[in-house]
């Protein structure tokens, strides 16, 4: 496997990127898997790192969904979403960081005058929460939600919102993700994709690299 390095992805003719938070972005996946490790435990449900694969691309509503279907959970899924929320804002105040040259990277696009999007399944308040360390709504020029459009990373309409607000074609769109699902759904759409290097311990990277246009190490 052979890393692409962002001098050589920016030398390509693209007019827009698209960015995942967890884990392409930031560091996050030590958080969320503490959070399902407590939700799940506490209801007497082994934590596997396969639960955190599965939930990693659903969102709140559609991961609340998984969880009461697989576990035959007699629970509201309101209720385990804003569990979920409760747990994941205790964490996500203080300890979430972007990685290293995000930002130096984010204003070189600025400098070319390429516009950028944030395509998350987080919810817009927990980031909402990260907005006086990280400044993320004026890093971007949009940030997408997953609540915007209904739907999760398994189906394409969160990239395609992200499109038509930065009135970019999909072919000339690059876009920035650490999971196998994410990538596929952006491939399905003609998106130029880029495999991130994580720090899950999990990701398969080279299995990552192979759905993906470019792979990309760290962002410096």
């Amino acid at each position: 496997m052979i890393f692409s390095t962002l001098e050589n992805i920016l030398a390509t003719n693209i007019e827009a990127v698209i960015f995942d938070f967890d884990g392409t972005i930031a560091h996050t996946h030590h958080i969320w898997k503490l959070v399902d490790q407590e939700f799940f435990e506490s209801r007497g449900i082994p934590y596997t790192p396969e639960i955190g694969k599965i939930l990693s691309p659903l969102g709140f509503e559609k991961g609340a969904e998984w969880a009461i279907s697989t576990y035959k959970l007699n629970e509201d899924p309101k209720k385990i979403i804003t569990e979920w929320k409760e747990l994941g804002k205790s964490f996500f105040i203080n300890s979430v960081q972007l990685r290293p040259g995000v930002v130096e990277f984010i204003n070189q696009l600025k400098e070319r005058h390429i516009s950028t999007a944030l395509a998350t399944v987080n919810e817009p308040e927990l980031l909402a929460l990260l907005e006086p360390r990280l400044h993320l709504s004026t890093l971007f020029d949009t940030q997408v939600f997953a609540a915007d459009v209904g739907s999760a990373k398994d189906e394409p309409y969160l990239y395609l919102e992200a499109l038509a607000r930065l009135k970019a074609k999909a072919k000339k769109t690059l876009l920035f993700e650490d999971i196998p699902l994410a990538i596929q759904t952006g491939n399905s759409i003609d998106l130029i994709t880029c495999a991130v290097n994580c720090d899950d311990e999990h990701q398969d990277i080279e299995k990552l690299s192979k759905l993906a246009d470019f792979t990309i190490k760290h962002w410096y």
